[in-house]
């Protein structure tokens, strides 16, 4: 099968650059291994961030992460394993993890992040895609003073960005959202950001795409690359060869292992996340958190809300650890009264794998060769 671009991967990349592509007039192929937005785009906690502007890689990560590391019910945990890719990503993530480009790298992610904001803006409602999008910011909580110092510095990186913040004390916690028993100390509240329900979002782009002609194949494994004339020529699967002018490879923390058989080595770790879904049983909060000890999102989504967490380098690997699980349930506690744990205890976990550079910077742009390969 031939098309002016494929895309490789069906996730929430995947799908947006088949949309403003096809808008544009190309013809184009999705090729996802699984069913679309099965992945990472599914279970994740549908937030859209302009307040995720530092990165991973920052010198407080590396001071909280030796303590963490190791320890299996911590919000950053390494499996021990012998993997040399692994270990010369951590060695790249030490050397990003300093002051000078933490803050060359803020203002180009918060600009992505803005962006990607305007965007969904725009996208959603010119679709008529129901998938709880909501405009309504959201909350860094803190419940003590480490993390008090962690929201201040924050809000003072978002000043000096430009970016809107306001800091919230406990006894206004309650009046701007209803919706939660804090027990939380305070918060610095972040308006330009926004949430959403993804697995709704990803179905409603999905059945848009399909109406207008994207052809969107679902369970077709991408086997191989087939490079002549330093151009990818053929994209190899079970259920055939596909051929375009222009191939995206958007397939997440997939991607370095398409590429390794070309001898690209793409520095990208799988990171494992978790999340839990829960009915609510009385009106939905507003506004989502993040707790920022316990490294949490909250996120009301309709009539459910998910707690969603944890970042594991664990390898290529979906398993999930209950301890981990418990670990997101049990610190929530910590910042909302009344906190059903038995409840939540009971709900089944999902897990997902997204891609972690050591910068915390996204790789974006053409391949020099192959030359038609992004």
């Amino acid at each position: 099968m031939t098309s002016d671009v494929i895309i490789i991967g069906g996730g929430i990349i995947g799908l947006c650059c088949a949309y403003y592509l096809q808008q544009s007039g190309c013809r184009v192929i999705v090729l996802e291994k699984e069913q679309i937005g099965s992945g990472c785009s599914h279970g994740n906690a549908g937030l859209i961030t302009p307040s995720h502007f530092v990165p991973l890689a920052s010198p407080g990560t590396i001071g909280k992460g030796l303590r963490w590391l190791l320890d299996p019910e911590s919000p950053f945990y390494l499996r021990p394993r012998m993997d040399r890719e692994l270990w010369r990503w951590l060695w790249r993530f030490l050397q990003a993890s300093n002051v000078r480009l933490m803050r060359r790298n803020m203002p180009v992610l918060l600009r992505l992040a803005l962006a990607s904001r305007r965007l969904y803006g725009e996208l959603i409602p010119a679709e008529n895609i129901a998938c709880h999008f909501q405009e309504n910011g959201m909350l860094l909580v803190y419940s003590g003073p480490e993390g008090r110092e962690s929201c201040r510095e924050m809000m003072d990186y978002a000043q000096v960005l430009g970016l809107p913040a306001e800091w919230v004390n406990s006894g206004e916690l309650s009046s701007m959202e209803a919706g939660y028993a804090f027990r939380a100390s305070g918060a610095v509240y972040f308006p330009r950001d926004a949430h959403l329900s993804p697995a709704d979002f990803m179905a409603g782009l999905a059945r848009r795409l399909t109406a207008r002609g994207v052809e969107i194949h679902p369970d077709t494994a991408v086997q191989e690359l087939e490079v002549s004339g330093g151009k990818v020529v053929r994209v190899r699967t079970a259920k055939g060869g596909f051929s375009g002018n222009t191939v995206v490879l958007a397939a997440g923390a997939w991607s370095p292992l398409l590429l390794k058989s070309l001898g690209i080595r793409l520095p990208l770790q799988p990171a494992k996340g978790y999340s839990i879904t829960r009915p609510l049983d009385h009106p939905p909060p507003r506004i989502p958190l993040i707790l920022e000890e316990a490294k949490v999102a909250v996120t009301p989504m309709g009539d459910v809300i998910r707690l969603a967490g944890t970042l594991e380098l664990s390898g290529w690997e979906l398993s999930i650890r209950p301890r981990r699980v418990r670990a997101i349930i049990e610190s929530t506690a910590a910042y909302v009264k009344g906190f059903p744990l038995q409840e939540w205890g009971k709900l089944p976990a999902w897990s997902g794998l997204r891609p972690c550079s050591p910068d915390g910077l996204p790789f974006i742009g053409p391949f020099s060769t192959p030359s038609n390969l992004i």
